[in-house]
């Protein structure tokens, strides 16, 4: 099980991301488009809630925030696929390649700021 040095679960402490192994880990996003920049504003229930500048129209808003995501995450565009909610505010991105713990501490700094 993955745990944080203080002995906190990551599942708990952050509900948006699920390990896929190797292969990578999933990122539940609450996307809230036709901000004035992109950015993490905290939690939205169990997802990671992110502005994005972009208008939700002919795919502008899940491009911003799949780029957004590949910047926050430190990977490649390419390594971060939409699964799920082209077409809705709630959204699921694979990252490619990047540990849970990895994933947490990249993300972690931008929840913190």
């Amino acid at each position: 099980m993955c745990r944080e040095t203080g002995g906190e679960d990551l599942s708990s402490r952050m509900p948006f991301l699920s390990s896929l192994g190797e292969s990578g880990v999933l990122v539940r996003v609450h996307a809230v488009p036709r901000s004035g920049q992109s950015g993490i504003t905290g939690l939205h229930g169990g997802s990671l809630k992110v502005k994005i500048k972009a208008l939700p129209a002919d795919g502008e808003a899940n491009r911003e925030c799949r780029r957004f995501l590949a910047q926050v995450f430190g990977v490649p565009i390419g390594d971060v696929d939409l699964r799920a909610g082209g077409r809705g505010r709630e959204k699921v991105f694979h990252v490619h390649g990047l540990s849970m713990e990895d994933a947490a501490r990249r993300v972690g700094h931008h929840l913190s700021t």
